[in-house]
């Protein structure tokens, strides 16, 4: 019997080679079938900051998620994601950072949600 891969582990193998690209429409994400759990709040980027949007930690700063630093994570999803501009980077970053899949492919893996 051969070996057995992850989904994230091979949604991380491919992201990598995809990436060198360098392409804002070429993406890859797993499939899932029902809603993907997300931290209680929405997220922006402003400089180098990643900051709360809305809710009751409107505007608080976020200095890590699950032991990872929020620059580490940044670095990651440079590494691992297609883009063109580094602002656009920055904006799907912040879209995707309060779901538990993309804290866990970047791999912030002690989240409880």
């Amino acid at each position: 019997m051969g070996s057995r891969v992850s989904v994230l582990s091979l949604w991380q193998s491919i992201a990598k080679i995809m990436a060198l690209m360098n392409d804002g429409h070429t993406s890859v994400m797993p499939y899932y079938p029902g809603a993907v759990p997300r931290l209680p709040f929405r997220c922006k980027r402003d400089g180098d900051s990643l900051t709360c949007d809305g809710g009751k930690y409107d505007g608080y700063r976020i200095l890590s998620i699950g032991g990872v630093s929020e620059e580490e994570l940044f670095r990651t999803f440079l590494r691992q994601s297609s883009y063109e501009l580094e602002g656009f980077a920055s904006v799907l970053y912040a879209n995707h950072i309060d779901r538990k899949d993309y804290l866990n492919f970047l791999g912030s893996k002690r989240i409880r949600m």
